[in-house]
């Protein structure tokens, strides 16, 4: 597989939030995905709650996991 890198300014929050969502789509609960991002940064990511959220908000609006083709 190919690897994919994301970044923001300070990589806390946009970039996480993105990565969270990636891994969402793939299968992980909102939780899940935050938990293994915050692990390999060593620190809470994404850092503003509102990030946080909209992981959430994805998880729950998300039908099926998405796999490519």
């Amino acid at each position: 597989g190919a690897h994919v890198a994301a970044h923001c300014h300070a990589g806390h929050g946009r970039s996480p939030a993105l990565a969270a969502a990636v891994l969402v789509m793939t299968g992980l609960s909102a939780q899940e995905a935050i938990e293994a991002l915050s692990h390999a940064r060593g620190r809470t990511v994404p850092h503003r709650a509102a990030q946080r959220e909209w992981v959430r908000w994805i998880a729950e609006t998300q039908q099926q996991p998405w796999s490519p083709s």
